[in-house]
């Protein structure tokens, strides 16, 4: 790593001169918490919406024999579970960095004095 070499990086935000928010849309059955563990998921895209489902209402949803109400039935279930409202933003923002390179020791001064 930089640090292990005895490099340093540094890196400030100077100033945020913009925000733009370009979209914004709800991920249905998503939890940001990571204390939930369903399992294996699935990602349904409908209605400009992203859905998220385990393998068992993804199975409901796509049985041909549960028809409209079966599928109505998963999405129902969706709409009282958890959600996230995401947020796509653009930040015009100036910054500045550096990375500071340590000398070879064959290089560095002596300061024993």
């Amino acid at each position: 790593t930089l640090l292990a070499e005895g490099h340093s990086w540094q890196w400030q935000l100077e100033d945020v001169a913009e925000a733009f928010v370009e979209r914004i849309f709800v991920v249905i059955g998503g939890s940001r918490s990571g204390t939930i563990r369903r399992g294996p998921t699935d990602i349904l895209f409908a209605f400009g919406q992203q859905f998220v489902l385990n393998r068992e209402q993804t199975k409901k949803f796509l049985d041909r024999e549960g028809g409209l109400q079966g599928r109505m039935a998963v999405l129902q279930e969706l709409i009282f579970s958890d959600l996230v409202l995401v947020a796509d933003v653009r930040v015009l923002a100036r910054q500045r960095s550096s990375l500071s390179v340590a000398a070879p020791p064959s290089q560095q001064l002596d300061t024993d004095v």
